[in-house]
């Protein structure tokens, strides 16, 4: 079964695909004037699943969720070695003003105001968040988490017990504390 985003790029490459079938079959001569609309053009090399990620940069530690290796991350958690506050980044609408994280029954909402990402030019938001929040807590021992932005659907960033050692790694690094 696909994953949300690989979905998501095989719906659109689909759709890019089957207009230029159409196009080719509608039996329009090279020299009468064309419209075209404007597509997106969306390359699809692979289906890459989404998952966590642990990435360790100095004393910080980022999990994300997200393709390896790519900007398309849904939610980000940071921290710096022995914090009690996780930083969290995500995704959102222009309209968004609180966001809430959610684990199972337990819940975390905090006020937010979006900002346009210079890179994907969508909407993210930044939050800080204690590393003890009931949502976090909950992520941490279940692996299970989504994602809502103001009154939209929560979007589950769930993990598979392959990544439940990087979801732990992370909360033990939050933990650590310096002598």
């Amino acid at each position: 079964m696909l994953n949300r985003a690989a979905f998501f790029a095989t719906m659109v490459a689909g759709t890019a695909l089957a207009t230029a079938v159409l196009t080719a079959q509608s039996g329009v001569a090279a020299a009468e004037p064309q419209t075209t609309s404007r597509m997106a053009y969306v390359e699809v090399l692979e289906h890459a699943a989404a998952g966590w990620h642990l990435v360790r940069e100095g004393d910080d530690a980022k999990l994300a969720y997200g393709i390896a290796g790519t900007d398309q991350v849904l939610v980000m958690l940071r921290c710096a070695a022995g914090s009690d506050q996780v930083e969290v980044f995500g995704q959102v609408t222009p309209e968004t003003r609180a966001i809430r994280l959610s684990s199972a029954a337990l819940s975390t909402t905090t006020a937010v105001v979006p900002q346009a990402d210079p890179l994907t030019g969508g909407m993210i938001v930044h939050a800080n968040l204690p590393s003890n929040a009931d949502a976090l807590e909950g992520f941490r021992e279940s692996g299970r988490l989504a994602l809502t932005s103001g009154e939209a659907t929560p979007v589950p960033a769930h993990a598979v017990r392959a990544e439940m050692p990087h979801i732990r790694a992370f909360f033990d690094h939050c933990d650590q504390r310096s002598i």
